[in-house]
């Protein structure tokens, strides 16, 4: 597990894949790519992260490879509906935290109750069964 430091220096930039920046999904894919060697597909094929019809589009066609779980563990995408939505995804990083960024705020880790909209938790399919609850 790298330092949440390294993280929460990315400042948040609408479709950002870098540590340079990045927006939410972004962020999921540099935290996959260090923390698992998981190579995340880019689902940036949207106008921006205020098309939320369209970021809906890109969520719902990357979670044919994710699967819904009930026990939190580290690392996994817990996915957050904004005005109706399901557009939002944070990281699961044990002690009831989640790192996420978001516009005007960057990336943060903060405690999940203080999330709204939580529309499920989700583990990538290289992790089930190896992932350890934290």
């Amino acid at each position: 597990m790298n330092s949440m430091n390294d993280y929460i220096r990315v400042p948040f930039v609408d479709r950002g894949r870098s540590w340079q920046g990045a927006d939410c999904w972004g962020l999921v894919v540099l935290f996959y790519d260090r923390e698992f060697g998981i190579d995340l597909e880019d689902v940036s094929y949207y106008s921006n992260s205020n098309a939320l019809d369209e970021v809906s589009c890109a969520v719902d066609k990357e979670k044919q490879r994710w699967y819904q779980v009930w026990s939190k563990s580290y690392g996994d995408v817990i996915l957050m509906r904004v005005r109706g939505w399901p557009t939002h995804v944070g990281i699961y990083v044990g002690k009831h935290r989640v790192l996420h960024t978001q516009q005007q705020v960057g990336v943060t880790v903060e405690r999940i109750s203080h999330l709204q909209n939580i529309e499920g938790y989700y583990r990538h399919e290289h992790l089930i069964g190896k992932a350890a609850s934290i």
